[in-house]
């Protein structure tokens, strides 16, 4: 199941997800863009703000995700037909085209 399809405040992944597909919206106009899962955390590895498509990732946006990630235990990604929740320490998917 796809943790957009769920409410954000069903679960902390479903705010996760909601909070990374938002940032894609604003920055590239599309609710999640191919490598959204990766670019976020890349970026979210930088200090400052960072552009991304055609806006950008502030570091207050930053410190949002990463406290989300935190809360729930690993990093969105989609994967197959939706976007799911890969637990830290698991591999991380390649970038699905």
């Amino acid at each position: 199941m796809c943790l957009l399809d769920e409410e954000p405040t069903s679960s902390s992944a479903a705010a996760l997800a909601h909070a990374m597909s938002e940032l894609s919206e604003r920055c590239y106009s599309a609710g999640w863009v191919i490598g959204t899962g990766h670019a976020l955390r890349e970026l979210c590895d930088r200090p400052g703000d960072s552009r991304w498509g055609i806006g950008g990732v502030a570091v207050y946006d930053k410190a949002r995700l990463i406290a989300l990630s935190a809360e729930a235990g690993g990093w969105c990604y989609w994967r197959g037909n939706g976007v799911v929740l890969v637990p830290s320490g698991e591999p991380v998917p390649e970038m699905e085209w």
